[in-house]
């Protein structure tokens, strides 16, 4: 099972509410899925080979902190597997937000 992982960091300034999605992109021809794990906590699954697809939200636990990012690559060997290309994408933003405090994961 390919994993990927990697560590990135949000500066989103004081005051400003953006929501930021991860989006995967390959050919809809390969069949494989992916676990999203942010921080430790799963975020649900990306499946390739089904569509229409909306980037999903990745919750701000650090919004200007650093933040981990891992994909578990799951398939059944009849094609390629894996993410083409991952980017992290901003989905919406404006003035205002609540104030957020980080959460540890289960298991720390």
């Amino acid at each position: 099972m390919p994993r990927y992982r990697t560590h990135f960091r949000l500066d989103v300034p004081k005051g400003i509410d953006a929501s930021v999605g991860l989006t995967l992109d390959d050919d809809r021809s390969r069949a494989w899925r992916a676990q999203i794990f942010l921080n430790g906590w799963n975020l649900g699954q990306h499946v390739n080979d089904v569509g229409p697809k909306h980037p999903p939200y990745l919750r701000k636990e650090r919004p200007r902190g650093g933040d981990t990012l891992a994909l578990a690559v799951l398939s059944d060997g009849t094609t390629l597997s894996g993410p083409r290309d991952v980017r992290l994408t901003l989905l919406d933003c404006a003035a205002g937000g609540a104030p957020v405090a980080p959460v540890d994961s289960p298991g720390r």
